[in-house]
């Protein structure tokens, strides 16, 4: 292989029968320099290969040591031959280095930053301008008695469901969740009329996840959104790790729910991967051991497991402020979870100020910087456990939303400000990572 400088970028040639070539935008000597956009000499090689290039206009030779991780190439060293470094080779480590391709989608929920059509139009022209995927949690529980004889919702029902539909007009993949589980994780998720997160009507409030009844009703509602949004992914039991936490006989009678459910949804939509998610704690805690117990319950209900991960705020406090202080299984600990089954990031986030909510006793010590630390921890990790996609949850801070209509609830301060601008709607530096890794080809 030759890697020679042109005025655009570096053009690779692979000497073999096929003859391939390759060019990536990189300014001359960047691969040299630490720089991020060192991946152009990641060709598809198998052993060392020569390189020619110019550094501080001396031109030489080196070898570049290659090594391969699932479908990815990643160089790990640079030297010219010989067993001695001329006086002016970089002393700077070779960075790790972006994939080729990446193998995530990458997006936003919907969550608007203020109760406004100004803010919802705005975050729906952010997320489809910055993402390749849109995801759309609803939370604010399933018309049950409507669902249940697929009967007519409530108007305020359509009008949520008929408004994200027609703002989603960029992106064409879709990650689907619809909350089975109530907003505590300790039950059956509320009733959605007039209202969201109403009390469950009638002889519903005696209903439990085994309930035929509540089987029927949610899966008729949950054929009907997939129909309508026709996503790639949909998640029927978001966190139900923390059910096991909760009321571990109400998981018993979640995992009778989920079998059927999975029956019922893949008889009418066969292709659209099922899942449920876990809230992930720290590696090695009392949370995640119970969870690791309990959860293969679940193996033959779901085709992939979802991830919803805020290390600053669910981690042990030493991991909280500084996202390079967690150990290095922070985000590899879920593989044990359900052992061949794919993995997707259904939420997560990094605040990008410093966050203190008595009420919990929290403290973080937030910063652009760990944010975008963070960023680029959560990005080299997912790649290298092929993720299918990560969903970043807020695009934008909502403070005005946080103390307006949610009116500073301390719950909802924990995600205030991991918004990738700010709440004035400045960027803040994790953006730009976040990009840079959206320009990063989908394999």
């Amino acid at each position: 292989m030759a890697i020679k400088p042109t005025r655009n970028g570096i053009v690779i040639h692979q000497r073999d029968s096929r003859r391939e070539r390759v060019s990536h935008p990189l300014d001359n000597g960047d691969i040299f320099r630490g720089g991020e956009r060192n991946q152009a000499a990641q060709a598809r090689v198998k052993a060392n290969v020569e390189l020619s290039f110019n550094l501080r206009d001396v031109a030489v030779d080196a070898f570049i040591h290659i090594f391969n991780r699932g479908r990815q190439r990643y160089i790990v060293n640079v030297h010219p031959p010989g067993d001695s470094l001329p006086a002016w080779w970089p002393d700077v480590p070779l960075p790790s280095l972006r994939p080729l391709a990446r193998p995530f989608f990458m997006g936003f929920t919907n969550w608007p930053y203020d109760a406004t059509v100004e803010a919802v139009f705005d975050t729906y022209d952010k997320i489809q301008t910055d993402g390749d995927i849109v995801a759309h949690h609803f939370q604010g529980g399933v018309p049950w008695t409507e669902a249940e004889v697929n009967g007519a919702y409530h108007s305020a029902v359509d009008d949520e469901i008929n408004t994200r539909l027609a703002l989603t007009d960029r992106v064409s993949n879709i990650y689907l969740a619809v909350d089975s589980l109530n907003g505590a994780r300790d039950g059956l998720s509320g009733y959605w009329a007039a209202s969201e997160n109403l009390p469950l009507p009638g002889s519903w409030a005696g209903f439990d996840f085994s309930n035929p009844r509540v089987i029927e009703a949610y899966s008729n509602f949950a054929n009907d959104v997939i129909g309508r949004f026709q996503p790639r992914y949909f998640n029927y039991g978001t966190e139900v790790s923390e059910l096991i936490l909760n009321d571990s006989s109400k998981f018993d009678e979640f995992v009778t729910f989920a079998t059927q459910v999975y029956a019922n949804i893949k008889a009418v939509h066969p292709d659209v991967e099922l899942m449920v998610s876990v809230a992930v704690k720290s590696p090695g805690s009392a949370e995640m051991n119970a969870i690791r117990g309990r959860l293969g319950a679940l193996s033959d209900a779901i085709d992939m497991l979802g991830i919803s991960i805020y290390p600053y705020a669910f981690f042990g406090e030493a991991e909280r402020g500084d996202p390079a202080m967690m150990t290095a299984d922070w985000l590899s600990q879920v593989t044990v979870l359900m052992p061949g089954k794919p993995l997707a990031i259904t939420e997560t986030g990094w605040v990008g100020e410093p966050l203190t909510i008595p009420e919990f006793g929290l403290v973080v010590d937030g910063s652009q910087a760990h944010q975008s630390t963070y960023l680029e921890m959560l990005f080299k990790a997912s790649n290298a456990l092929d993720m299918a996609f990560i969903i970043w949850f807020s695009v934008v801070d909502y403070d005005a939303l946080w103390s307006g209509p949610l009116g500073g609830d301390p719950v909802g301060a924990i995600w205030k400000d991991t918004g990738l601008y700010d709440e004035s709607g400045v960027a803040r530096t994790g953006l730009s990572t976040w990009r840079d890794w959206l320009r990063v080809p989908l394999q």
